[in-house]
């Protein structure tokens, strides 16, 4: 079994180092280190097996083994599925302890039976079992046989968690055995049935010994022990609610736990009789299987599941990569001569086919088993290989009489002489071979012929392996970059979806470079097409295209992953940032639907809960465990795949295993989408003068607005009559059912309507509208939720959404309808494009970015010193290594020249903070508008209000600027909006102090921030500006009061907000200044080089020039390489002084 596992690290490309050792009596791998990704140590030992199906005195040994050191993990062999009958109570306490658990030898089929959820109440199939028609089949197929069916229901009619009707009707068909009326059973009770079944076998020996214990054994300690491996998971008060019944009535107030309880237990069954104990036998069985059913899949899904790899696969993987390491040659060199598709093959090509085709008939033994023509069925791996090779003329199934003691060269010359092969045909088995025997192959060569294209250094040219990594590791670099997205070859539909893309991934994209400065001071950019600081110009050139996609598809996927889950965990952080214990209350277990609802409503982001789930417990938002008590729960197949991400590999993002994308598909499917939003403007035009709803998306779509959820969109919308028309349909449902929908609502200002399925479209018309009941105006807003069930809505919502899709139905309600298709329309057009339009963007950035890094251009290492000395910027430990930079440049003692790597990294982390405090204000500002925007202002005359929400999203918007691009016109800006809004607090404040406290609406404001932000500044902004109360100050005639004279520097802790910024602008300056940095760490200082680089990299653009020496830090040599590309990485004492 070790050999295998250890096999199987082996192809997975996992260090694997054996040690000699005394022979134990357990089967162990130790994961002191256990990351996949740099090895694990595999100790083999004999192993003694464990029945623990039998035997619960085994388990315990079993645990007490895996326990006895907390490096110790567990490797299940497991042939069958009825040999797993103990193994869900080891793993339970072995997963408790944050120990590791492997499975072998199981096939896909029994494992997908083991991580099968069963329905008690027999209406569904199983999630996992929906997607697979032939495991269902093979279940289904017990109702063929009427004798085992019988004993099979025989058995699970006693189980009391069945509904009460299907097991009268099984004890029906057992007394009968009516043959009919087995065969007349549902699909999906039939699977359940036999899940529940197999569960109740599982479990048999298990319960069985443990009665005999219970009714012979003294050793209560023991007894106790068993009792509670059996019941883990339980709770106690279900245990006594279904067991106190058998404790003696004056012993039943000594039960406090569960020992005391079986305790309890076996005196009452020792003062009974037999019947009073086997109706125990059949409680406690009902109890312990009830809960197996849904913990045990569970524990089965978290167990590693590897796949031993066979000796036969490590041989035949070795003759074919010897066999086409003489081939391949061939085929390149008649490439050479470009022949046409069906030009015939040269004899050496053909033979060298055949010889290959034969060797792998005989190690795959055809002529055991064969079909008639085409590749016969069988499990070898040699077989899957020669499914590759597909000829017009042959057929591999004609070599099933092959006589295995036959020469294969002689056979394979005879095949040369009488079937023809075409190029096309060579060109189609290559590209098949090449992609499962050399998964790198083709990478490798593409590197190697632009590496000998391009590079003239002998040298340089052996560093393949060096660009490779750099390629395979460089993606997380286009996070550190921001974006302007030109027009070159682009319709209005591509660039607005690829802009909205952008955002989706979370990159900071711009349609102009109008919208940033362009560089400033002396000194040329060393690309052509980049003369904004730390921007990079996309689709800039005439000839740009999207496709062919030019970037390598494995690339692509992991760039993509890479964004898209970094994107995905960086909303929901933000989301919980500094209120999680605010949303768990009010949400209870719901809050997860609530960030799934925000992650892919508002932030228009494509992807399941399931790996929703997954991002966030990969990105360290939550623990598993905390997703689950926030309420995940798996959605249903159907849901699940069409709310899925196609593009989003399972599993950690960037690992060796993923697979790339399809590039032909996503073409086509990114044509598509966009031929399909065209059509939707094109058809809009005629409708440009029409106040209709179509002349208002006729004059958005000409304003380049496509995206329905964009607040430019609210107000035209709102305006169109199609709204009107909604709302005075909804008006009348509210009056007829208003007691409903107040009853059901929130404490709230805003009334919530929520509108499921198709009717959220409507809600994109306008959102808010107040209603009179009465005397009394009340505001009702929509609520949107594409997910929803009509039965899954509140009770007042419910009645609405019913009246209205019958409203809709009716020739009464055509215009409604038609909005709603009109609506529902573009924006399923729209997603469609943003979200296939994310890998396409990413290609282009890859493109323009990585495979334009790996290109050398000045300056090069031997470059540095004519750079001029004042554009150089010399990077080392400490002030005692700066001599050595004379090979560098030639007065490295000049201050302004060098600086240690911990003073630069003091000066980049100004803008980290600064982002850091931005963001804050930020949230802090959309909290207290949101607040705002849930008050119903009819009910009270508060303009002033409205005016400090107003106030706060103009601040907000100033405070989007990029500290690397902060100016003090910036700066100005928001210090006087920051003015404004410390003012008007200030007058909403005295205004308020003679109203009743009900009537403060400020204090509500703060009521309810506090609620959500317990440790909220509620004066923040006074620390955007300097001097708040001499602002207020009258000014002088002859013009403003004069500014006290600055006083000491204080640090930053104790700076404003204005102090901060220019800091960051001075540093700014300062390192804008220079044009290349060499950089000299030590051995110790990985993750500070490492930030230093990705700092400057936001700050100057990815194509900053950053040489590292690499002589004193050869530990993370290889972090420098997916970082730097390789001619920027050198020896500092190979350099000539």
């Amino acid at each position: 079994e070790l050999q295998d596992l250890a096999d199987t690290f082996r192809k997975e490309e996992i260090e694997v180092r054996f040690t000699r050792q005394l022979v134990r009596e357990e089967d162990e791998i130790n994961l002191a280190s256990a990351q996949y990704a740099q090895g694990v140590r595999v100790r083999g030992k004999a192993v003694r097996e464990v029945r623990p199906e039998t035997s619960l005195k085994g388990c315990l040994a079993w645990l007490r083994t895996v326990a006895a050191r907390p490096d110790r993990g567990l490797h299940l062999r497991l042939e069958s599925r009825t040999a797993t009958n103990g193994v869900a109570l080891v793993l339970a306490q072995i997963f408790a302890r944050r120990q590791h658990a492997f499975a072998t030898h199981m096939d896909e089929g029994n494992w997908e039976y083991l991580t099968a959820v069963p329905d008690p109440q027999l209406a569904s199939i199983p999630e996992v079992l929906q997607s697979k028609p032939g495991l269902q089949q093979a279940m289904l197929e017990r109702q063929l046989r009427p004798t085992g069916f019988v004993s099979l229901l025989q058995q699970v009619a006693r189980l009391e968690f069945l509904p009460p009707d299907r097991r009268a009707a099984y004890q029906e068909i057992v007394r009968t055995r009516d043959a009919d009326a087995i065969k007349a059973l549902a699909p999906a009770e039939v699977i359940n049935l036999a899940l529940i079944y197999e569960y109740q076998e599982r479990y048999r020996g298990l319960l069985e010994s443990f009665f005999k214990f219970l009714a012979a054994s003294e050793n209560v300690g023991e007894l106790a022990t068993q009792f509670e491996l059996l019941c883990q998971g339980i709770a106690l008060e279900t245990l006594q609610e279904r067991l106190m019944p058998f404790v003696l009535e004056q012993k039943q107030g000594n039960v406090t736990g569960k020992r005391s309880l079986l305790n309890e237990i076996r005196i009452g069954l020792n003062n009974s009789d037999a019947l009073r104990r086997e109706h125990f036998e059949s409680v406690f069985t009902v109890l312990v299987l009830g809960h197996r059913l849904v913990t045990d899949p569970g524990l089965y899904r978290r167990v590693v599941r590897l796949e031993p790899t066979r000796v036969e696969e490590q041989e035949v993987l070795a003759m074919v990569r010897e066999e086409l390491g003489e081939l391949l040659p061939a085929i390149d060199a008649f490439a050479a001569t470009s022949p046409s598709a069906d030009m015939p093959a040269s004899d050496v090509i053909r033979r060298k086919l055949f010889e290959l085709v034969v060797r792998l008939t005989l190690l795959g033994r055809y002529n055991d088993k064969f079909g008639d023509g085409g590749v016969p069925p069988g499990p070898t791996f040699a077989r899957g290989l020669l499914s590759c090779f597909s000829f017009k003329v042959f057929k591999i199934g004609n070599l099933r009489t092959l006589n295995p003691r036959l020469p294969y060269k002689g056979v394979a010359k005879n095949l040369t002489d009488k079937v023809p092969v075409t190029w096309g045909e060579v060109t189609a088995i290559r590209e098949q071979l090449a992609g499962i025997v050399f998964p790198m192959g083709e990478l490798t060569r593409r590197i190697a012929a632009s590496v000998r294209r391009r590079f003239k250094d002998q040298e340089k040219q052996k560093r393949v392996g060096e660009l490779n990594a750099y390629l395979q590791g460089s993606y997380p670099l286009i996070s550190n970059s921001n974006y302007i997205l030109g027009q070159a070859g682009m319709t209005v539909v591509m660039r607005q979806g690829l802009l909205d893309a952008g955002e989706g991934l979370g990159l900071t994209m711009l349609a102009s470079r109008d919208l940033v400065r362009r560089r400033e001071g002396p000194g040329a950019p060393h690309e052509s097409n980049v003369d904004v600081e730390g921007y990079l110009l996309l689709m800039l050139q005439d000839d740009a295209r999207l496709f062919p996609l030019r970037a390598h598809p494995d690339t692509l996927r992991r760039a993509y992953n890479y964004l898209f889950r970094r994107r995905v965990a960086g909303v929901a952080r933000r989301f919980v940032n500094n209120k999680l214990s605010y949303l768990v209350e009010k949400f209870q277990g719901g809050l997860f639907e609530i960030i799934y609802q925000h992650v892919v409503w508002r932030h228009q982001i494509s992807l399941s809960r399931q790996q929703l789930r997954d991002v966030l417990v990969e990105q360290n938002v939550f623990d598993a465990d905390r997703v689950r008590s926030l309420g995940f729960e798996p959605e249903p197949a159907e849901r699940a795949a069409d709310r899925a991400n196609a593009f989003l590999r399972a599993g950690k993002s960037g690992g060796d295993e993923e697979q790339p994308l399809d590039v032909r598909a996503l073409e086509q499917t990114y044509i598509a989408a966009v031929k399909r939003m065209k059509a939707l403007r094109d058809g809009y035009k005629a409708h440009l003068q029409e106040q209709s709803l179509r002349g208002v998306l006729a004059r958005l779509s000409d304003n380049e607005v496509l995206n329905l959820h964009d607040a430019r969109c609210a107000e035209p919308l709102g305006a169109s009559p199609a709204a009107d028309v909604l709302w005075n349909a909804l008006e009348r449902l509210i009056k007829q059912h208003y007691k409903l929908l107040l009853a059901g609502a929130r404490q709230e200002e805003a009334v919530r309507i929520t509108l499921h399925g198709p009717l959220a479209y409507l809600a994109l018309l306008r959102r808010d509208h107040t209603v009179l009941l009465g005397e009394k105006p009340f505001l009702f807003r929509l609520q949107p939720d594409w997910d929803l069930a009509v039965g899954e809505l509140s009770e007042g919502s419910r009645v609405v959404a019913v009246q209205l899709q019958a409203l809709l139905d009716n020739p009464a309600g055509a215009a409604l309808k038609e909005a709603q298709a009109l609506l529902a329309a573009h924006d399923g057009a729209w997603r469609e494009l943003r979200h296939v339009g994310g890998p396409v963007l990413v290609d282009v950035i890859l493109r323009e970015s990585i495979l334009h890094l790996i290109k050398p251009r000045p300056p090069l290492v031997k470059d540095l010193r004519s750079v001029p000395e004042e554009r150089v910027m010399c990077l080392g430990t400490s002030s005692l290594d700066q001599g050595k930079f004379s090979r560098v440049v030639a007065h490295p003692e000049r201050r302004e020249l060098y600086a240690t790597i911990s003073e630069l990294a003091s000066w980049l982390a100004r803008f980290t903070r600064l982002r850091d405090e931005m963001e804050e204000y930020r949230t802090v500002s959309a909290d207290i508008c949101g607040i705002i925007s849930s008050f119903n202002f009819s009910l009270f005359d508060a303009p002033y209000i409205d005016g400090l929400s107003r106030d706060l999203v103009r601040l907000s918007e100033l405070l989007t600027v990029r500290p690397e691009d902060i100016t003090l016109h910036d700066l100005d800006g928001i210090e006087q909006h920051a003015r404004q809004v410390s003012k008007a607090l200030r007058d909403i404040h005295r205004r308020e102090l003679q109203l009743p406290f009900k009537d403060r609406w400020l204090s509500r404001i703060v009521i309810r921030l506090r609620g959500i932000r317990s440790n909220v500044r509620l004066n923040f902004v006074d620390t955007l500006f300097e001097g708040t109360l001499d602002d207020e100050a009258p000014a002088e005639e002859d013009g403003a009061p004069p500014r006290p004279p600055e006083g000491p520097r204080r640090s930053e802790d104790y700076q404003t907000f204005s102090e901060r910024v220019r800091n960051v602008i001075q540093a700014r300056d300062l390192l804008v200044a220079k044009d290349v940095y060499v950089i000299s760490p030590a051995n110790t200082q990985e993750r500070l080089t490492v930030s230093v680089i990705d700092q400057l990299f936001r700050l100057r653009g990815l194509f900053l020039p950053i040489f590292a020496d690499v002589s004193g830090c050869p530990a993370f040599e290889d972090t420098l390489r997916a970082r730097l590309p390789p001619h920027r990485l050198f020896n500092m004492s190979e350099l000539q002084p």
